[in-house]
């Protein structure tokens, strides 16, 4: 809550003409909420992450989320299910008009293609999109924007000796699932609080691991919590993944934390974009 405030010094004297600002956790009890003068409200999705906190049921999340609507404020979402249903219900009370991602709607029509990799990196892209042509922003804008825009430890891709490496801070089941879809196989580095739904991550990641390495991610020894093999550098963890990746040509997926993005990024070079997203074999 004291950083929020902080956060937005610099445009005390009009550094900026707009400000996209993420809430921290859901919506309605968030600090970034006591904002004033908000014009666009953007809820990509409504998924698990944070179920604990904001009350333990999809429905839940979804109304802490939609907490963050504004009276007659327009409302740009990917929501689906559940999460739309409230999403709407809400919309509807405060009079905000509603719009809905869809690819085929020239409103979430993309004029470049996507700097950012992946299905749903391109989904986001979408309901971006949208909300800067709410905004007014011109087509060239919003295309450059597309083309330039960096997200690190996204699907983000480094090559070492020849062998792709992908950077992820995927950590919760949906991340993960979603993730995973984007590639055939790989080797995987993996890296995550204990706190966290492992578990649940490592179902959707394991099917399509032909290696294992787990490793740090900040002060999460997890692989001990699994019983499993631990290698407590995660340079090393990548070091052994990259050796087993020479010999079939697979990437390497090092995923499970942004602490273990963190950790492995400074030290990893980016790679030249590839032409299409990672499916290794």
């Amino acid at each position: 809550d004291r950083a929020t405030p902080l956060a937005f010094h610099p445009w005390r004297g009009g550094g900026g003409a707009w400000a996209g600002v993420g809430a921290g956790v859901g919506g309605e009890k968030d600090a970034t909420n006591a904002l004033s003068r908000v014009v666009l409200t953007v809820l990509t999705h409504v998924g698990e992450d944070h179920l604990e906190a904001l009350g333990g049921t999809l429905e839940a999340v979804a109304r802490e989320k939609a907490g963050a609507i504004r009276e007659g404020v327009p409302v740009v979402t990917g929501a689906k299910g559940v999460g739309l249903e409230v999403v709407r219900r809400v919309a509807e009370e405060r009079g905000a008009p509603l719009f809905l991602l869809d690819p085929q709607d020239p409103l979430f029509a993309l004029p470049a293609p996507p700097a950012l990799r992946g299905a749903f990196q391109e989904q986001n892209a979408r309901l971006a999109a949208a909300a800067l042509r709410l905004l007014g922003f011109p087509e060239e804008a919003i295309a450059q924007g597309l083309r330039e825009a960096q997200n690190p430890g996204r699907l983000e891709r480094f090559l070492v000796e020849g062998v792709e490496v992908y950077l992820d801070g995927a950590h919760n089941p949906p991340a993960a699932e979603a993730l995973a879809r984007e590639f055939a196989a790989y080797h995987l580095v993996f890296g995550a609080f204990p706190r966290k739904d492992v578990r649940g991550v490592l179902a959707h990641l394991l099917p399509k691991a032909q290696s294992v390495r787990y490793t740090r991610a900040g002060e999460g020894a997890l692989g001990r919590e699994l019983g499993e093999p631990f290698l407590e550098d995660p340079w090393e963890a990548l070091l052994q993944a990259l050796a087993r990746a020479r010999q079939d040509g697979l990437p390497v997926l090092a995923t499970g934390s942004l602490y273990l993005v963190g950790a492995l990024r400074g030290r990893l070079t980016p790679g030249p974009p590839p032409g299409s997203s990672p499916r290794g074999r």
